[in-house]
């Protein structure tokens, strides 16, 4: 069994390259994986091992097979229209009824109303990195 290294000596890994850490209790290694799904929400794997090498190819087999069935639609079937209306379905069971009909109602104008969808588009550009 490899000691893991102390945090001073580790490195950042790359984005989207997962973590791997090392796991007191079982004396295993870990790599974990995470990718935002079709829905909207967050799928994570996990995958140990008995040393950081094996966990990293266990890893990159499992991001070779991401790759092979990618939930980003490349199509253009889904858009951001289809996905408010899906954040939507899946927030109304968890918010209060008002909090609903004020996140609806910008959703809604959006798609409906020329002049508010430029200025939500305006707010949404802002907040997603100043395009």
């Amino acid at each position: 069994m490899t000691k893991p290294k102390r945090t001073s000596e580790r490195q950042r890994a790359q984005r989207g390259r997962g973590s791997v850490y090392f796991r007191e209790r079982d004396g295993l290694w870990v790599g974990e994986l995470s990718r935002t799904a079709d829905d909207g929400r967050r799928e994570r794997r996990y995958v140990t091992g008995r040393d950081p090498e094996a966990v990293n190819e266990k890893l990159d087999e499992l991001r070779r097979s991401w790759k092979r069935s990618p939930t980003a639609r490349r199509d253009g079937s889904l858009t951001v229209g289809r996905h408010l209306d899906g954040w939507l379905s899946r927030m109304k069971p968890t918010v209060a009824a008002n909090t609903y009909r004020g996140r609806e109602q910008h959703v809604r104008s959006t798609s409906s109303q020329p002049s508010a969808r430029s200025a939500w588009t305006g707010y949404i550009l802002r907040h997603l990195g100043g395009y």
